[in-house]
């Protein structure tokens, strides 16, 4: 695993992690660490946080669904609409159906 050093980080930044560690129960160099995987992860660890999203809801959304909601709140962004469209069929790859 690497080490990274980050100098000269603003003390109020410094105090927000704090805060926002102990909020979560978390040290603040875990909660660094969880922000940071977070925000760059992987298209397959966000297609399964996406998918363990699902699980919490009444039932799992068609995929007819999910296309009316590309379409209601992507309208006018192609280039979301093409990628969220993308993620969309690599996950019914995954999931043995048609892509």
């Amino acid at each position: 695993m690497a080490t990274l050093t980050i100098r000269n980080l603003p003390s109020d930044v410094v105090e927000r992690l704090k805060q926002h560690a102990r909020q979560n129960g978390r040290s603040m160099e875990q909660e660094v660490r969880d922000i940071l995987s977070h925000r760059f992860a992987s298209r397959n660890e966000i297609l399964d946080l996406i998918e363990a999203s699902w699980e919490t809801l009444p039932s799992k959304p068609s995929a007819a669904k999910v296309d009316e909601w590309i379409a209601s709140t992507r309208k006018g962004r192609p280039g979301v609409n093409t990628a969220v469209k993308e993620a969309i069929k690599v996950h019914r790859k995954r999931q043995g159906g048609k892509p």
